[in-house]
């Protein structure tokens, strides 16, 4: 389990330090600007986000900042308890919990979070994002796939053979006569 934790804490610090040096470098340009990479499809863009993803509820970058530390300690113990032996499981926390600290140091150092890839088709334009978004909604897509892929579990107990169905009980009380006085 050692050897699991450390490569798992590996893999996440290396999407912060991804995240982060990126960031930098985009902060290193002024709020606003835009460099055109690919014509009508994909921009540089810096721009500041105080709210939740996509700039959803902005102004409220403490309790964001708040929920976002929850959120990571709360993800850590679930990988903790959970990942023994479940590679995909343990892909999807290191992705989801290296991208929810990459975005958490973003708002406890400067109150809100850095987003820099614009997607858009001509004139309609993706909210602008980051690396650490990438990371969780890869980590949420391979909960997903999981979910979906995974195999049923066994029941725990099975009916006895010689047991009759639930069913023919019910329709013996429903073939009564009701007691009139």
């Amino acid at each position: 389990m050692k050897k699991i934790l450390i490569s798992s804490l590996s893999a996440m610090a290396v999407i912060v330090a991804l995240d982060q040096a990126v960031k930098w470098l985009i902060r290193m340009r002024d709020l606003g600007w835009k460099k055109e990479i690919i014509p009508d499809f994909f921009n540089l863009y810096h721009v500041e986000n105080d709210g939740v993803a996509f700039g959803l509820f902005p102004g409220y970058p403490r309790l964001f900042g708040i929920l976002s530390a929850v959120a990571v300690v709360v993800l850590f113990v679930m990988f903790l308890t959970t990942c023994r032996r479940d590679i995909a499981r343990r892909c999807a926390f290191i992705f989801l919990i290296g991208g929810a600290l990459g975005n958490l140091l973003d708002r406890l150092i400067r109150g809100r979070v850095t987003d820099f890839l614009d997607f858009h088709i001509s004139r309609y334009h993706w909210p602008a994002f980051n690396i650490a978004d990438m990371a969780v909604c890869l980590g949420v897509g391979i909960f997903i796939v999981k979910i979906f892929t995974e195999k049923e579990p066994a029941p725990l107990t099975r009916p006895a053979e010689s047991e009759p169905p639930l069913t023919s009980k019910m329709s013996d009380v429903s073939d009564q006569k009701p007691h009139v006085p």
